[in-house]
């Protein structure tokens, strides 16, 4: 979408997301490409930890490599909503739903990041 027109569309969406966030049994959030990443870093101020992941990298066709990255973060509060229970947001840069450049190892790669890091957050819940 043009960024007008994504604008329009998040506008007031950090309401709707906070009373889901907050009344919803949700404990995982997943944050499918970098767009959605940032998106959700400017609607509630979310400190992303990056992590360069070097089995994600893509090869491009020109030969450029376009560089994986993994995000985390645990949540209690959504702007100004305190949430019922803590929340796993985890991201990546890539888009997994793409069939452009994104081979299965990297999807498997990503999938594998995510149930290692749920178990190792929920385990110590």
């Amino acid at each position: 979408l043009p960024k007008d027109e994504c604008a329009l569309l998040l506008d007031g969406t950090d309401f709707v997301l906070s009373t889901l966030l907050r009344d919803a049994p949700i404990r995982l959030l997943i944050l499918n490409g970098s767009s959605v990443v940032n998106s959700f870093r400017n609607l509630c101020d979310a400190e992303l930890s990056a992590i360069e992941q070097p089995a994600w990298s893509l090869k491009q066709k020109n030969d450029r490599t376009v560089r994986g990255f993994s995000f985390r973060s645990v949540i209690h509060r959504f702007n100004d909503t305190e949430l019922s229970t803590e929340i796993l947001v985890l991201g990546f840069n890539h888009n997994i739903q793409s069939s452009f450049g994104i081979s299965s190892n990297v999807r498997r790669s990503i999938g594998d990041w995510i149930a290692k890091s749920w178990e190792g957050w929920y385990d110590g819940q």
